[in-house]
């Protein structure tokens, strides 16, 4: 089974990620040979673990989620220029955190103490805030008269206030152009209902198994204690509510409990268990599969009757991110423009309501991502058309030189770019 670099930081915002690439365009006369950061990979490292196994890199999402719910969030002052080790003998040109520092040492010290059993040896001695800009190799970059004066001049530099309201856990892919980064897990910081966790250990690691009125759990002790008792008595006593008070029997009475209600009623282990991990995870994070058998799926009109019900009978479905393949000329852009259309006359006549239609012409693919994330996780519209694909160009490749090979960038960007939406799409009204 193969491994993954892994690493656990702080996402820069879209300002921040302005700043910082006017930064490195000040910097990259004084430092010939430098491999700059991209502008997306921009990050600050809190811990980083090496090379795990896929069963590691779940342990380090739990728990990573477990002291991310254990710090509040913070403000951060992204603030003042350097190099390490000096100016003088650069190996790396950093952006620092001054205003909010202590907040980010706690949270890496409690990262530490959490996940040091998973961490390479050495890997995370000595922790200082700061952002990464540039890399040097060996020697490159002292030579320059004018460095030690500009990093001077830039030791007050203010890149702005950065909220910090979540950590991300990434993997880490090397390439010949450089390292492209791809969240696991994102972890909201100060999530009510989070707790300590026991230090370099999952905070719970729970199984059942339902065969009849039987269920097992695994770390028992570790659910109940973490779980709190508040809720379990609340949810005990519901219970025992619900069985007092109801006088039907039979089948009627059966069916005004809910169905985790009837796969609980036998077990207290089982609902301790689901208690705490809806504590964790939120409401609805476990349920029984009959729960929601009966939920109706809304649905937007392709404006053809025979491929509306070859869909299902509601066209296309909300919640889902709908990919439309074919030749050139075979109408895929036809069909979006029943949907959802970009010319404004063509629009107009195929019956598109233009005051209620917005039209972005991002600069790059990123861009596109980035606006396309925004709105999903607005809620507030209900069809999002990207096209073309084919179309959407990396911010890497306009930057490079006519020529150069980027053999897989846009698929990588379209797959990271899928993953991330996904999971905020199906909790949304988007199509």
């Amino acid at each position: 089974m193969g491994k993954t670099r892994t690493f656990v930081a702080i996402e820069a915002d879209d300002a921040l990620r302005r700043r910082a690439s006017g930064l490195i365009g000040r910097l990259r006369p004084h430092l010939g040979g430098a491999r700059w950061v991209s502008e997306e990979n921009l990050h600050l490292t809190l811990m980083f673990l090496g090379e795990l196994s896929d069963t590691e890199i779940t342990e380090v999402c739990s728990r990573t989620e477990w002291v991310a719910r254990a710090n509040g969030p913070f403000s951060l002052r992204v603030a003042g220029v350097g190099a390490f080790p000096d100016a003088q003998r650069p190996r790396a040109v950093w952006l620092g955190a001054r205003e909010g520092g202590e907040a980010v040492c706690r949270l890496q010290a409690d990262l530490d103490d959490a996940l040091s059993d998973l961490a390479q040896r050495g890997e995370n001695r000595g922790f200082v805030p700061h952002w990464t800009l540039a890399r040097l190799p060996r020697g490159a970059g002292g030579g320059s008269p004018h460095l030690v004066s500009v990093l001077e001049g830039l030791a007050d530099y203010d890149a702005g206030e950065l909220a910090v309201d979540q950590v991300v856990v990434y993997s880490s892919e090397l390439y010949r152009g450089g390292p492209e980064y791809y969240p696991l897990a994102t972890c909201p910081l100060g999530m009510e209902g989070g707790a300590r966790s026991p230090p370099g250990r999952s905070p719970m690691v729970a199984t059942a198994t339902l065969n009849g009125s039987a269920a097992k759990t695994t770390d028992s002790a570790a659910a109940t204690k973490n779980a709190p008792a508040s809720k379990n008595t609340s949810m005990a006593k519901k219970s025992a509510a619900k069985k007092g008070n109801s006088k039907e029997k039979g089948p009627k009475a059966d069916a005004k409990k809910s169905v985790m209600d009837l796969v609980l009623e036998n077990s207290d282990d089982l609902r301790h268990t689901v208690a705490a991990i809806e504590k964790q995870f939120g409401e609805g994070a476990i349920m029984p599969l009959g729960a929601d058998s009966d939920r109706r799926i809304n649905g937007i009109s392709t404006q053809s009757l025979s491929l509306d019900m070859a869909l299902g009978g509601q066209g296309i479905p909300e919640g889902r991110i709908i990919e439309v393949f074919g030749p050139e000329s075979s109408g895929k852009t036809t069909l979006a423009l029943h949907v959802h259309a970009l010319d404004p006359s063509w629009a107009k006549k195929l019956g598109v309501d233009l005051e209620t239609l917005l039209v972005s012409q991002p600069s790059h693919g990123e861009e596109a991502m980035h606006i396309t994330e925004m709105l999903v996780k607005s809620n507030a519209v209900d069809v999002i058309v990207i096209d073309s694909v084919a179309a959407l160009v990396p911010k890497k490749e306009l930057d490079g030189e006519i020529g150069d090979s980027h053999v897989g960038l846009q698929a990588r960007l379209m797959s990271q770019s899928m993953r991330k939406l996904t999971g905020a799409i199906s909790k949304s009204k988007c199509a």
